[in-house]
């Protein structure tokens, strides 16, 4: 398939799926608005992906295997982890990185 965008907004989403990692040409994925605690490792299998959506999800931790995507350029994230933004940004200094709060 050539899928380059999907929207998962507002899915009450537990679970990064499968399915999702078979679209490797996937550029943008929005995933906000769900109940995503974790991103598991295979979400590195989406090396095209570009922008990435992630605000409003209850999150554990700071989503390192989103952040490494060699193609990585914007990506949102909750509210709670505005605090660690400095830290974020001088790791993968290339993100963009935004917390919108609605």
């Amino acid at each position: 398939s050539n899928l380059q965008k999907l929207s998962l907004r507002l899915t009450l989403l537990e679970n990064v799926t499968e399915q999702i990692y078979r679209h490797v040409e996937l550029q943008y994925l929005d995933l906000s608005w769900n109940q995503l605690t974790e991103l598991p490792k295979e979400m590195s299998q989406l090396t095209n992906l570009r922008t990435l959506r992630l605000e409003a999800n209850p999150l554990a931790d700071i989503p390192h295997v989103a952040l490494r995507l060699p193609k990585l350029r914007r990506i949102s994230l909750p509210l709670a982890f505005r605090k660690y933004r400095d830290a974020i940004r001088q790791l993968y200094p290339h993100i963009q990185l935004f917390f919108p709060s609605a």
